[in-house]
């Protein structure tokens, strides 16, 4: 579908270094990265709004390099929707759409909730209400490719969910999907892969699993929301042991065992108990609940055993256990469980 490769653009001191991506049809693929990452200006190369002269871009096996922007199919969406504020949502909507996507109007116009809002300006809109309008004028332009700038990050919490649900529906109907945000909640809920976009470098891709659960360097796993990070040592070469400090030593399965370390252990793989569990896991301490914290996607229990470690519990769990700030409790987790990269 879209398969860039090598790209080079330089804006400036700011380059884009030899960017390889390969999305397939149907996939909703996030680049994910930190603001000055590069990301806008890498959709704004493949939108055809700036050009590039080294490396290659080809969208269904199409050369885009002299292809016009509004030959391309590709439709993008900016952070704004970029409505035309002297249009009302009918006409923006008309100004899109041609012979092929005429019927989908009214089915459209529905299914987005729009009818209400036909006869109003872009300035009378919510910014949720302004990205649905977007989203359906891209639609409504046929394109086969969709690239969505921060979709997101302006819109109130309730519009977000609704907007969220919109894109994944949108990808289900099979419609090609790259979207850009720094936030690894959005990748992890709506992409099927992702790409982690660093200094206008690609420095990890693959499916969203792989990514979130198999970072290959500290600032992709703390990217990825990753909470349990820590430097350490290698104590013991047979053991497979780290000391994270002098009283706490943890046991790792790897390969590659560098002297210096960071290791990584991911907040679900934790298992938390009041009585110490007998089983086969390597690694298991006794700590003081620190901290409890409530959020809409889980409940993350701080503890303290020399250093802080995030568990993640559901709200049974937390209920059963009966855990309030200052209570004994036992960590486990497998050796399997802990990934060691090399220190930088």
């Amino acid at each position: 579908m879209l398969n860039i490769k090598n790209l080079y653009y330089q804006i400036g001191n700011f380059k884009l270094n030899n960017v390889c991506l390969n999305i397939n049809h149907g996939d909703y693929f996030v680049l994910l990265g930190e603001s000055g990452s590069g990301k806008t200006l890498l959709l704004e190369i493949i939108a055809g709004f700036r050009t590039y002269k080294q490396g290659e871009i080809f969208l269904k096996n199409e050369n885009l390099l002299h292809k016009p922007v509004h030959k391309r199919g590709i439709a993008y969406i900016p952070n704004d929707g970029a409505l035309f504020p002297h249009l009302n949502v009918k006409e923006n909507l008309w100004y899109a759409i041609n012979k092929h996507t005429y019927p989908l109007l009214n089915n459209i116009i529905e299914s987005f909730g729009l009818t209400l809002l036909l006869n109003k300006k872009p300035a009378m809109l919510s910014s949720g209400e302004k990205q649905k309008v977007a989203i359906a004028r891209a639609l409504l332009s046929g394109a086969s490719l969709f690239l969505f700038d921060e979709p997101l990050s302006s819109i109130d919490v309730h519009a977000r969910y609704e907007i969220m649900l919109m894109l994944r529906q949108l990808n289900q109907q099979g419609y090609t999907v790259l979207h850009v945000t720094h936030d690894y909640y959005e990748a992890l809920t709506l992409a099927t892969h992702v790409a982690v976009l660093h200094q206008g470098k690609i420095i990890q891709t693959g499916k969203v699993n792989e990514i979130f659960n198999q970072p290959n360097n500290l600032f992709v796993a703390k990217l990825s929301g990753i909470k349990n990070v820590f430097n350490a040592t290698l104590s013991s070469i047979e053991k497979k042991q780290y000391k994270i400090n002098s009283n706490l030593t943890i046991v790792v399965n790897s390969l590659d065992l560098p002297q210096k370390a960071i290791l990584i252990i991911p907040a679900n793989d934790i298992v938390l108990s009041i009585q110490k569990i007998e089983s086969s896991m390597k690694n298991s301490f006794l700590g003081i609940v620190k901290d409890i914290i409530k959020s809409h996607e889980s409940i993350d229990v701080l503890i303290d055993m020399g250093v802080l470690l995030h568990v993640c519990i559901t709200e049974i769990s937390l209920s059963t256990m009966d855990l309030i700030p200052g209570k004994e409790v036992w960590i486990s987790f497998k050796a399997s469980s802990v990934k060691v990269l090399p220190s930088i």
